[in-house]
């Protein structure tokens, strides 16, 4: 019996098909077996002739096909196949034909799983990038953001693909893709394996990426349709608080205020995500029909922008996911700082139309905080990889150690490619709720001893980093992100990082003291 079986739904997976599959062959785990349900393609067999050649090379790869019936009833359709021939694993991964798993993917993920104390919460989920097909570069990465992803987290609605779960059986068998939910189908499913008992360990290490952008005769993403999607996203989201707030077990987790904020937040993402596609397919200079789309989405789900929290939405978790969802509808666009470009012009006209709601607008200066936001969120997805060159330039022997201040995006990818250079690292975060560190990492809880100690690079996240000088006066004369952030943003290599003294910055996730 294999360990993991992987289930691949493809329609019109021609173009793409043998790289998902050729990432399952190059696992360092190999005891895995496959099922590829080809759903109904319309290619004249091309993708299904693809998998045949393919799997005759490799007998743990098989292909069944049905008529089109969508994606839930095609991930079905692949794990009931699995159980009729009696060849299911131990574990059960979904990976769409689209995407790709790093090569450990399935070796750390089974790993992180094992964790867990009963046949439910033996399951995982890790890190992935965001790639663009077209740009073939990466646009930004996603880390687990709590120790175990369970109902209450799931209801936060953070931002997690399917292929980067793992599933034990007894998880799979669960709660099943429900096809009458259509799009965001796979939320659904985790809401309601959640409210079984279901909990998720998490990976801290990448272990998937997930492709943006249309391939060559690729059917088109349901992620094409932000409203629709969002529509669903807010179905979806709605449903799962009314059961949670009705079982006494999950009540607590499911108080209106909360429900409300979720839905708000939710609500704005998908709101700003419409006027952003709309401004990269058709330019940024009418933007009535998405604003007014938008706005009919937030006056639908009592989004009232006239309260302090929709700022505090854009300034946290919900701007934050806004960006990202921009970065995903942009489809291989390369974001930077420009503030010309359609996709920042959109976001800014919309902003600016939400402010028109606000009768403190003027002495708030709402507008302007939502640009500067939106400039801080969405510059560190264009310069963040080579921050990461600039901090690694730094070190040059495996001997050294690290002190970490901060574990956001960047943070975390500093903290494994430390790890990956058999670098010592200490970690000091601040945040309200620290993430749980991968084995010989150590976590410091005074910085001010931590800083006596000989180490050669220190990372701030912004704006707190004037906290962290003040305690250690020393850093003042330190290369802060502030400067770094700027010089790259315009092109330049950044300043230098001197080995054993400076401190090199990288951004990540607002801390509880940040402005």
């Amino acid at each position: 019996m294999a360990i993991v079986s992987c289930i691949v739904p493809m329609y019109n997976g021609a173009g793409v098909i043998a790289e998902a599959l050729l990432s399952l062959q190059s696992q360092t785990l190999g005891d895995w077996n496959a099922v590829v349900v080809d759903d109904g393609s319309t290619d004249g067999q091309r993708g299904a002739n693809l998998v045949r050649s393919i799997a005759r090379m490799d007998p743990r790869i098989r292909l069944v096909q049905q008529r089109n019936a969508g994606l839930a009833a095609a991930r079905n359709a692949g794990l009931d196949a699995l159980l009729e021939a009696g060849v299911c694993g131990t574990f059960v991964h979904f990976l769409d034909c689209d995407d790709e798993l790093r090569p450990t993917a399935f070796a750390e993920l089974t790993a992180a799983a094992r964790r867990g104390l009963s046949p439910l919460t033996r399951c995982a989920y890790g890190g992935f990038s965001l790639r663009s097909r077209g740009a073939g570069r990466t646009l930004a990465g996603v880390m687990p953001a709590a120790p175990v992803l369970d109902l209450d987290a799931l209801l936060d609605v953070p931002f997690v693909v399917t292929h980067s779960l793992l599933f034990s059986l007894q998880a799979a068998l669960a709660a099943r893709f429900d096809p009458a939910v259509g799009k965001v189908e796979d939320y659904d499913c985790w809401f309601r394996m959640a409210e079984a008992g279901v909990r998720w360990q998490a990976c801290h290490s990448e272990v998937c990426r997930y492709n943006i952008g249309p391939a060559a005769d690729a059917a088109p993403a349901m992620s094409d349709d932000p409203m629709a999607m969002g529509r669903a996203a807010l179905r979806v989201v709605q449903s799962a608080f009314a059961r949670a707030a009705v079982n006494p077990a999950t009540a607590r987790m499911a108080s209106p205020v909360r429900a409300q904020i979720v839905r708000e937040r939710t609500a704005l993402n998908w709101a700003t995500r419409t006027v952003i596609a709309h401004a990269l397919r058709h330019g940024a200079a009418n933007l009535a029909p998405p604003v007014a789309q938008a706005r009919a989405l937030l006056a639908e789900h009592r989004v009232d922008t006239t309260q302090r929290r929709c700022l505090d939405h854009w300034g946290h978790a919900g701007f934050a996911s806004a960006v990202i969802a921009a970065v995903h509808t942009a489809c291989g666009r390369h974001l930077n700082t420009n503030t010309d470009a359609a996709e920042m012009v959109a976001a800014r006209a919309w902003w600016n139309t939400l402010t028109t709601d606000r009768q403190d607008a003027a002495d708030a200066g709402w507008a302007a905080v939502a640009a500067e936001l939106a400039e801080r969120t969405v510059a560190p997805l264009a310069v963040d990889r080579r921050v990461v060159r600039i901090v690694e330039a730094s070190l040059t022997g495996p001997k050294q150690r690290v002190l970490l201040c901060g574990l956001g995006r960047n943070g975390r990818r500093l903290m494994e490619l430390f790890r990956r250079r058999n670098v010592s690292v200490s970690v000091f975060d601040d945040a309200p709720h620290p993430i749980e560190l991968p084995e010989n990492v150590q976590r410091t809880e005074d910085l001010r001893s931590a800083l006596h100690d000989a180490v050669p690079v220190v990372t701030l996240a912004p704006p707190g980093d004037t906290r962290f000088v003040e305690v250690h006066p020393s850093l003042a004369g330190a290369v802060r992100w502030s400067a770094v952030r700027a010089e790259l943003a315009a092109g330049a290599p950044g300043p230098a990082v001197q080995q054993g003294s400076s401190v090199a910055s990288a951004p990540t996730r607002p801390h509880r003291h940040a402005a």
